[in-house]
């Protein structure tokens, strides 16, 4: 049985392990990045404008940008219910079908999901609208990619953004480095990386361990799999031929690819 990295965050291994194991492969498990709850200055001007009708847009993209603005809204004085009822006055974009499914469960209405799950599917979907003049907010993390605030601005809309979560380096290394070490050993036969982010840290674990080179040579023998252009630019910048990166950007699609 072929096996299989995933080095998603703890929240979403149990599900990514299930796809893997119906695929007929074997998942070895390590997170690269932990999510962690954030509130920045910009969330009270966000509820704010929202209160007062001023938010045309709304933009998610990812369940965790969904589920930590919640958890700031209930950490605020704003009734949670009347915050649904706020944001469903609102258009509500979500960047793919996962995060349109995660985002209904709260009685909130999705507007709009682009064709192609990406910063640069949500920019080409509302040029499709009159969004000049516009009021948009951009739910999203500390590494969010430029690349969906900048197509905004250039379709003429007042572009904001609140950072409701951060992606970190886990603090316990123990499972990551097990993981490299049995990549290096040989063990692993598909690598697969699901954000930027992951592609980063993995190889900074590598190189302190003073196995980058080494890790470097093992994957580009094997199949290296990428979710997104941005995951995908990292990997080959650092030299690691790329097999695939899915027209829809979801783990479930990364595996089906599989031959």
């Amino acid at each position: 049985m072929k096996k299989i990295s995933i080095i998603r965050p703890d929240e979403k291994m149990r599900d990514a392990v299930k796809i893997v194991r119906e695929h007929g492969l074997e998942p070895v498990c390590a997170p690269m990045i932990d999510v962690v709850k954030k509130k920045d200055e910009k969330f009270n001007t966000f509820l704010h404008m929202l209160g007062k009708g001023n938010v045309d847009y709304v933009i998610f993209t990812s369940t965790n940008g969904v589920k930590h603005m919640l958890e700031n809204v209930s950490n605020s004085d704003l009734d949670k219910n009347r915050f649904i009822g706020l944001l469903n006055e609102s258009k509500i974009v979500a960047i793919g079908e996962p995060t349109k499914v995660f985002i209904e469960k709260y009685n909130l209405s999705v507007d709009t999901v682009p064709e192609k799950y990406s910063s640069d599917g949500i920019v080409s979907e509302l040029s499709k609208h009159e969004v000049k003049g516009k009021n948009i907010w951009v739910i999203r993390s500390s590494h969010g990619s430029g690349i969906l605030i900048d197509g905004l601005k250039e379709l003429g809309a007042n572009v904001f953004e609140t950072e409701v979560y951060s992606i970190e380096m886990p603090k316990d290394l123990t499972r990551q480095k097990k993981l490299i070490n049995s990549a290096v050993e040989g063990d692993i036969d598909i690598f697969t990386f699901t954000s930027r982010m992951t592609v980063v840290n993995f190889l900074k674990i590598a190189d302190d361990m003073q196995l980058k080179t080494k890790i470097l040579e093992k994957m580009n023998k094997k199949m290296v799999l990428a979710i997104g252009n941005p995951t995908k630019e990292e990997l080959e910048k650092n030299g690691i031929k790329v097999e695939d990166v899915p027209g829809k950007f979801t783990f479930e699609a990364l595996i089906s690819g599989i031959k």
